[in-house]
């Protein structure tokens, strides 16, 4: 799951369209840097969803901390900088239902909110 830090404060100083803009880049951004057969996609106002399938856990780590810097290095419109924040959870800790698997990438997504933005945290 991942999170765009602070998107409420960026509509409400920068008008709509802005925010509308930087959903567009950031989710060219995202997936300019992810493999084609990863699903990638926007999943509710401002977070995205991404479908990873079998990887290595540290291939995953290495994918999300890159997504993390893309984003982070990027100058957006208006010479906005801006930051993501993202969960991870993996199918063997999801009991093989979806629903749990998103349910626990959505925690780690918020415990990565909450420790301070701008950071990947995986479920434990």
């Amino acid at each position: 799951m991942i999170d765009i830090d602070r998107f409420k404060k960026i509509n409400d100083t920068y008008g709509h369209l802005t925010g509308d803009e930087i959903l567009k880049d950031v989710s060219q951004l995202l997936r300019s840097a992810v493999h084609p057969d990863i699903l990638l996609c926007r999943y509710g106002g401002e977070e995205f969803a991404a479908f990873i399938g079998l990887a290595p856990v540290e291939e995953v780590q290495m994918l999300a901390e890159n997504l993390r810097k893309t984003v982070e290095e990027h100058t957006f419109v208006q010479n906005l900088k801006i930051t993501i924040s993202l969960g991870i959870a993996y199918k063997h800790q999801a009991e093989n239902t979806v629903g749990e698997l998103i349910r626990k990438a959505d925690e780690s997504l918020y415990k990565a909110k909450q420790s301070g933005r701008n950071r990947v945290v995986e479920w434990k």
